[in-house]
């Protein structure tokens, strides 16, 4: 065995579930040594994210729940949306005056520059412009987008030049892992997250003069407001589309859960701290402690809701060609013919 074969199934062993792995990992494997160029060693970046991409979509085919993948599109424009409101928030931020209080070399500066933020803030608009006009492009743009939101961190600490905190970036990073889900959308629904950015910067850009500080109280309520909002839109949308029999918004509230905790982190640490503790000042590792159990909640939700889906949902199979029936309720036994 070649260390190309070997590398190649190590990612389907990483990537995809266990029967579908069983199943069909020789013949992936074959195909992509076929194409594979005499003297190849490992697999290309994009065959990576090619096998990553058919991962996700075997694990979500496994759930046999054919309306998370509609939930997920949904929920993807939604939290590009948000992410999009977000940076345009960041964005104006970044460009407002220092506030007099804060001596000036007490602030490092590159240029112009006097967060490493603005550069993050810069490639989520571009990957909303993106989404909109050129959306083959948009997953690309969201991807570098996540890189840089990550890559700032560790830049941060090797030029010594401010950088948004953690938990601002934990919102955008987690918005924007569910924003990838959103895939090929109608022209009308690709400009909403301009729309929502244009929306943002203008109701913001009055709350925000002169206040460079992310942690200011300005800057956290505007997050505050806009991670409601967020929450009050997929609520909205789950009962209207529930109304008429369409549980995908259900699955896309289910799904935003996490991120929406996340935008509004900072308050809902406040919140906890002053009813458990009496002190209204979040620390970091108050806010890390949220954060886990935000994370844990959210997940432990959207598995609680996959767990009873299928337990409350049988499928059978066609008797003549072997392919899936439409689902009926356990508690209706009655055999429906193949569609």
């Amino acid at each position: 065995m070649s260390t190309l074969e070997r590398r190649y199934q190590l990612l389907i062993r990483l990537f995809y579930p266990a029967r579908y792995r069983h199943e069909r990992e020789s013949e992936i494997v074959g195909t992509y040594l076929e194409l594979a160029p005499p003297g190849k060693r490992r697999p290309s970046w994009r065959e990576v994210a090619d096998l990553a991409t058919g991962g996700a979509r075997q694990h979500l085919r496994a759930t046999e729940v054919t309306e998370l993948r509609p939930g997920l599109r949904l929920a993807g424009l939604l939290a590009m949306a948000t992410a999009t409101a977000l940076a345009a928030l960041w964005a104006v931020l970044e460009s407002s005056p220092i506030p007099p209080d804060i001596p000036w070399r007490a602030v490092p500066r590159i240029g112009p520059i006097t967060s490493l933020g603005a550069v993050v803030w810069a490639l989520w608009l571009l990957a909303a412009f993106l989404f909109a006009v050129r959306p083959q492009w948009s997953r690309a743009a969201i991807g570098v987008a996540l890189l840089g939101t990550v890559a700032v961190v560790p830049l941060s600490a090797a030029t010594d030049v401010w950088r948004p905190p953690v938990y601002v970036l934990l919102a955008q990073f987690a918005l924007g892992i569910v924003a990838l889900g959103a895939g090929r959308l109608p022209v009308i629904e690709r400009l909403l997250p301009l729309a929502a950015g244009a929306a943002a910067a203008a109701l913001s850009r009055p709350i925000i003069e002169n206040n460079m500080i992310y942690m200011g109280e300005a800057a956290t309520y505007m997050m505050t407001a806009i991670g409601l909002t967020l929450l009050a839109v997929a609520i909205a949308v789950a009962v209207g589309l529930g109304v008429t029999g369409q549980p995908r918004g259900g699955w896309a509230l289910l799904i935003l859960l996490g991120p929406i905790g996340l935008v509004t982190l900072r308050s809902l640490t406040e919140a906890l701290t002053n009813s458990l503790y009496g002190r209204t000042n979040a620390e970091y590792s108050d806010l890390a402690a949220t954060a886990m159990l935000v994370a844990a909640t959210a997940t432990a939700l959207l598995l609680l809701a996959l767990s009873l889906h299928r337990r409350l949902t049988v499928h059978d199979r066609c008797e003549s060609c072997g392919g899936p029936l439409r689902s009926t309720q356990r508690y209706d036994k009655t055999p429906r013919a193949h569609t």
